[in-house]
């Protein structure tokens, strides 16, 4: 925890720390077991390293208000939940590691629509939604073939992923088994055995300074997150969008304005990432015409914020050209008032929840109002697969031919999203 950015927003706690860690919460507004209600399914953001299912934000209370029940669940993190190693997958009767904590969410979901008809709700009718990693692990669930038929609807918040657009590295499984080789060698731990025989923080801190201080790791390649391992995932999950294997549900897709992680990108990185695309570079190159850290600092087409502009566009027009269901595109670009931190990441958490009373933050009626309609709109979409309702201002769904979305600012309104040709590029290429 921190007096700056997620740990002042209440977004993490000191806590003991203890294995016994694998719960899940629920609220429901049911009287009775044969109510039906639609369910919530909210997996925490914190890019697979941290994060809790009982942060401040998360406020089941203003769920069962609205008329649905709301399910909040834990997963293994880090390196407890994300190493693969060689001599991890030898263990595993299939052969694989690395994929622990995905498989928590995949048996919580699993739980939930085998039991929450006891809490009066509806398993034919679970909408799974998370923020960042959560956004992540939901499209993790509407791609897997282990979980995708139990998820009904999708809302994934500042975290969805195309071809070219992963926000989060999804190694294959070889790629990731050597990661977690490097990383024991780092800490000087030649066995799994011997990582065992450690104590459980300690083992925690050395990982941490082996990958940062001498690996020399950057934020964005974290090593621990979820694998192509053949049986959860059997590849990334842009190629599943962008070929429509991936469950038909309606979606919600959306992201703030990024503050606070919508990193710059070295002019020289620039190269090497044009080169990722192969046969169509040179295309790009001449599209993009940038000659200078400055031209490249104007439009930043790979950092985070850019990159969900164009994964976000370009998993709606997919799923539109599978014949999918409807998709509804959102901006929130409200700007939180107490600091000059913007829309940052992870800035309308406490909007959906509606749940403003929860933050230090000086909010004012505005504030309230956008709250009470981003609740609003995610609540209607969990009940009808459609966010409209009485009182809400009109949000279409995204049509490629008149490419709009809802952007969330001092009011809601559909605009049209300017997309100039390089963009519009890098979204075809992302389908």
């Amino acid at each position: 925890p921190t007096d700056s950015g997620p740990g002042k927003d209440g977004h993490c706690y000191p806590e003991p720390m203890d294995e016994d860690c694998l719960y899940l919460n629920i609220w429901t507004p049911a009287n009775s077991s044969d109510e039906k209600l639609p369910v919530m399914f909210w997996i925490h953001g914190g890019g697979y390293i941290g994060g809790h299912s009982y942060a401040s934000y998360v406020n089941g209370d203003t769920i069962a208000k609205n008329g649905a029940i709301l399910v909040s669940i834990c997963y293994r993190l880090d390196v407890f939940g994300f190493l693969a190693h060689p001599e991890l997958s030898a263990e595993s009767p299939l052969g694989i590691s690395g994929n622990y904590g995905t498989l928590d969410q995949i048996a919580a979901l699993k739980w939930v629509y085998e039991n929450i008809s006891a809490f009066g709700g509806d398993p034919g009718n679970i909408t799974v939604f998370g923020q960042s990693a959560g956004a992540n692990s939901t499209q993790i669930l509407i791609s897997s073939p282990l979980s995708r038929s139990m998820v009904n609807r999708a809302i994934m918040e500042s975290g969805a992923s195309m071809r070219h657009t992963d926000l989060i590295p999804i190694r294959r499984l070889s790629d990731a088994e050597a990661m977690g080789s490097n990383i024991l060698d780092a800490m000087g731990i030649g066995s799994i055995d011997e990582a065992r025989k450690m104590d459980a923080i300690e083992f925690q801190q050395k990982c941490g300074k082996a990958m940062f201080e001498k690996l020399k790791l950057g934020f964005f390649e974290m090593p621990f997150a979820p694998v192509i391992d053949g049986h959860v995932l059997e590849k990334s999950l842009g190629e599943y969008a962008a070929s429509g294997e991936i469950a038909n549900v309606e979606c919600i897709v959306g992201h703030t304005d990024e503050g606070g992680l919508d990193f710059p990108m070295p002019i020289d990185a620039y190269e090497p990432w044009l080169e990722s695309f192969g046969d169509n570079a040179d295309r790009l190159r001449d599209l993009l015409d940038v000659n200078s850290q400055e031209d490249l600092d104007k439009i930043n087409p790979n950092g985070f914020k850019g990159k969900l502009v164009t994964a976000s566009a370009a998993f709606a027009e997919s799923r539109q050209e599978h014949g999918g269901k409807p998709v509804y595109y959102y901006y929130f670009d409200r700007h939180l008032p107490g600091d000059d931190s913007g829309a940052a990441h992870t800035a309308e958490i406490f909007y959906v929840f509606n749940c403003l009373q929860m933050s230090w933050r000086p909010f004012t009626g505005v504030d309230y109002d956008i709250a009470l309609a981003m609740s609003s709109y995610f609540a209607n979409f969990a009940k009808t697969g459609n966010p409209n309702g009485d009182g809400l201002p009109t949000w279409d769904a995204y049509d490629e031919a008149d490419p709009k979305r809802l952007v969330i600012a001092d009011d809601a309104s559909m605009q049209k999203i300017e997309q100039p040709a390089w963009q519009r590029a890098l979204i075809d290429l992302d389908k």
